[in-house]
Parts: structure tokens; C-alpha cells; sequence
């Protein structure tokens, strides 16, 4: 997660070449990026710490067993 702040700069960088032809960053596009990835984190953060539903688990243990068989 590190990495996620660079990332979301470098994301505002790029909406705002797209977005505009002026040489300055916005500093609210920033913020709405920032925003973005901080959401982002949290959500992924979320995804993983939460208990496996069977369907999960169901599909673990079919990855499982075809990797057995190739």
C-alpha cells in the first residue's frame, strides 16, 4: 500500500494533462485523487480481512484440486 500515494499523484498528473492545458495541477483534483486511493485502501483493506463466504472457500478448494491434476 505503500506505492498508492505516488500512484494517486501521478493519476492526478495525468487528469489533469488530459483535463486541461494549463501547466499548474489543481490543487482539488489532487485532493479528489487522494481521496480516490485513500477510498481505495480502505475497501481493499475491507476485501481481505473479511470472513470467506463459501463461495470462497468453495473456489479455493477447486483452484486446489485443479492444480493437483495439471
Amino acid at each position: 500500500m505503500g506505492q498508492a500515494t505516488a500512484h494517486a499523484l501521478k493519476l492526478s498528473g495525468l487528469l489533469h494533462r488530459a483535463q486541461s492545458t494549463d501547466r499548474h495541477v489543481v490543487t482539488e483534483r489532487v485532493i479528489v485523487v487522494m481521496d480516490s486511493a485513500d477510498q481505495l485502501i480502505i475497501e481493499t483493506k475491507a476485501f481481505h480481512e473479511a470472513p470467506p463466504l463459501e463461495a470462497t472457500v468453495l473456489m479455493q478448494h477447486i483452484l486446489s484440486i485443479n492444480s493437483d491434476v495439471i
